[in-house]
């Protein structure tokens, strides 16, 4: 029989560069999962609003548009209204 225990086993692995990183993998791996979770709940906070020029509120909403280049814009708190003109990307 051969006189190597498991820990003989680890402590010759940890002297090799790659093992710790291999070792580290799930723990990274994990932390990563958890923080795409917190984004995909997020999400929606990324996205742009328009904000009332008027009140700074967020309930600033297109509520018409009219030909291919203007839109119309309403404010559901202070009724501030104002048209833009769209640039076209």
């Amino acid at each position: 029989m051969i006189g190597i225990s498991v820990s003989d086993i680890l402590k010759m692995l940890e002297k090799i560069p790659i093992w710790k990183t291999l070792a580290e993998t799930p723990k990274k791996i994990e932390q990563i999962e958890k923080r795409l979770l917190e984004l995909e709940k997020n999400i929606s906070s990324f996205k742009q609003k328009e904000i009332c020029p008027s009140c700074g509120s967020e309930n600033f909403r297109a509520i018409r548009s009219r030909e291919a280049n203007q839109r119309t814009y309403k404010c559901k708190d202070c009724e501030y209204k104002e048209t833009r003109s769209i640039k076209n990307t």
